[in-house]
């Protein structure tokens, strides 16, 4: 039943465009090998009780790592790995038309150099559906390498006595 709800929800024609599903932070720096978390949010202008949401990103760059669900959920899509993450939830028997997580997003980066785009896309949200067409605003990873290790001083040799000593019998 719920995937026929939040499914049927976007597939109207009445829209309303209000609202906005960003990411956040809109940029972040990583190192090569460090996980982080991103946030996917909604701002909806109006009261809504269904989001949607795919974020694209270069596989090669960043490994999906999971998702956590915030207020919407009750999700018929909650996925991630190969270039996508999607989420597609709801409220039952209520709605929010305030700032609201829809999802955290774990990832790890895979390269030390070099940006990506976290591109977000296919974008609904509905308020007993009646969609509100919401605008979107995507992210960016940008990626380094730790700084080389210092290398160590070496070690300071012993000082030398710069007499001889000799044995007395």
């Amino acid at each position: 039943a719920l995937v026929g709800l939040t499914t049927g929800l976007f597939t109207g024609i009445s829209r309303a465009a209000t609202g906005l599903i960003y990411i956040s932070p809109g940029s972040t720096s990583v190192q090569v090998g460090d996980s982080f978390t991103i946030a996917l949010r909604i701002n909806p202008g109006t009261s809504v009780n269904a989001v949607q949401a795919t974020i694209g990103y270069n596989a090669s760059d960043l490994q999906w790592l999971s998702n956590s669900i915030g207020a919407f959920s009750t999700c018929t899509q909650n996925s991630g790995g190969g270039g996508a993450v999607t989420v597609s939830c709801a409220m039952l028997g209520s709605s929010t038309n305030s700032d609201s997580l829809i999802a955290n997003i774990s990832f790890k980066a895979l390269v030390g150099s070099g940006s990506d785009t976290l591109s977000v896309n296919n974008v609904e949200a509905a308020n007993n559906g009646s969609y509100t067409d919401p605008s979107a605003s995507s992210g960016s990873v940008s990626f380094t390498s730790p700084a080389p290790a210092p290398s160590p001083d070496p070690s300071p040799s012993a000082p030398s006595s710069g007499g001889h000593s000799s044995k007395s019998s």
